[in-house]
């Protein structure tokens, strides 16, 4: 639970947030309908939810689905809590029911994704010194015999 939160506050809140501020520069730029606006305002936050399931998945390493559930719930939580306290009047969070297949295909790509490499060998020479220590195995000849011809 604790990598999902990480995950959550670290990755999908900020992606949220500059989405969100993104796509409100848009819709003060371009005047659109306001049947569109509820899909401008639900982007942002399944970009979040899958970002944060995929850093979730990708920490955890196992349990993808679950992660994605679970990041996809805290932010959305995270974000009905902050509209709690800026508005008068609530509604539902109609938004989880797409954010959670967002946040399960996060998951199920943190979880798929490679491995991180170990600290010791993420050096970009670290490939290179193996080749040069192998050098002198590949470039050795053994010495050649005389060759006795008959009489």
């Amino acid at each position: 639970m604790r990598t999902v939160l990480r995950a959550c506050i670290l990755a999908g809140v900020p992606v949220s947030a500059a989405g969100m501020l993104g796509t409100a520069a848009l819709l003060t730029a371009v005047e659109l309908p306001l049947r569109l606006y509820p899909v401008f305002a639900a982007v942002p936050l399944l970009c979040g939810c899958f970002v944060s399931g995929c850093c979730a998945g990708k920490r955890s390493r196992h349990g993808g689905i679950r992660c994605g559930i679970a990041a996809a719930c805290c932010l959305t939580a995270m974000w009905f809590l902050f509209l709690c306290f800026r508005q008068e009047h609530l509604q539902a969070p109609v938004l989880l029911l797409p954010a959670v297949p967002a946040g399960m295909l996060g998951g199920i790509c943190g979880v798929n994704t490679r491995p991180p490499v170990p600290h010791g060998r993420s050096h970009r020479l670290f490939a290179v010194r193996e080749r040069a220590a192998l050098l002198p195995l590949l470039l050795h000849r053994p010495p050649e015999t005389e060759h006795i011809t008959p009489d």
